[in-house]
């Protein structure tokens, strides 16, 4: 049988993300996915997942400076320091609510 995963960046994104994550319950996900959670406390979304269910597939690092033209900055001179805290950032957030994958 498939499983469907809700990519909430793209779903619900009127929502807070504990509120996106019970909305894709109500709508039958098995999983959900998320691009930048890190505005919402790890507690909220924590609680939500454990609430619904739900199992939190992936989430990514922040991008950069988006007004400067960054999108990642894993592949951008001069920025390794900064993408080193944020990949960092991205383990630390994905181990604590138990997130499979770091994008």
């Amino acid at each position: 049988m498939l499983k469907f995963s809700a990519n909430l960046g793209f779903l619900w994104q009127e929502l807070a993300l504990p509120d996106a994550i019970r909305a894709a319950k109500a709508a039958g996900f098995d999983a959900v996915e998320c691009h930048w959670p890190y505005d919402t406390p790890v507690d909220e979304v924590k609680q939500a997942l454990a609430e619904t269910g739900l199992v939190m597939l992936g989430l990514n690092t922040v991008r950069g400076d988006l007004a400067a033209g960054e999108n990642g900055l894993a592949a951008l001179w001069g920025q390794e320091d900064e993408a080193e805290r944020a990949i960092d950032q991205a383990i630390a957030y994905a181990a604590a609510i138990n997130a499979q994958n770091v994008h």
